[in-house]
């Protein structure tokens, strides 16, 4: 098994098409959700807070590990199963600067906010096999295909983390190789 603290972020596709679409999806992942799930869509927050950084995350930021940051994990649900599993993280020094709402979202979800705000830029997509122990249960049983990617606005760097559960390809009636 991979230990989580070598967890490999990498640009490139993947062989199998259907994973490769959803990894590499240049839109927002709630807005196509949204659509698959005809609008039987929900947010639903599992923790929040000023909480530790993992090395990777800090790496991604290009801060030191012992930043203070926010971070908001979030499942995104349709027809009332976990899909996705989010996780977003800004530091904190990038959030007081800003003034942006991360904290105030919510049952919102964070890929409508960033819409609403056109001047965020998206920085390059990347995935992994993300490691099982950093899932929350019962989805914590094997890796799961993710991507994450930076959104920036001057000062404000938000790292959006997208992980994609076993529920969302069963919906599809798809088999994804496993991570």
């Amino acid at each position: 098994m991979q230990n989580p603290s070598t967890a490999l972020w990498q640009f490139q596709p993947h062989p199998d098409p259907v994973l490769d679409d959803w990894l590499f999806e240049p839109g927002s992942l709630t807005a196509r959700l949204k659509a698959l799930s005809q609008q039987h869509f929900e947010v639903q927050p599992l923790r929040e807070g000023w909480l530790a950084l993992r090395a990777d995350e800090a790496e991604a930021l290009k801060v030191d590990i012992t930043t203070t940051a926010w971070v908001r994990e979030v499942f995104l649900r349709g027809h009332n199963q976990p899909w996705v599993f989010a996780r977003s993280i800004a530091t904190k020094q990038s959030l007081e600067q800003s003034g942006f709402p991360l904290a105030d979202l919510g049952t919102r979800p964070l890929g409508e906010v960033l819409s609403l705000h056109e001047s965020f830029v998206r920085g390059q997509l990347h995935t992994c096999r993300y490691p099982a122990q950093w899932l929350p249960a019962p989805y914590n049983q094997r890796p799961a295909w993710a991507r994450r990617s930076c959104f920036s606005k001057d000062a404000l760097q938000v790292l959006v983390c997208e992980v994609f559960l076993a529920p969302l390809w069963q919906f599809q009636g798809l088999t994804i190789p496993e991570a």
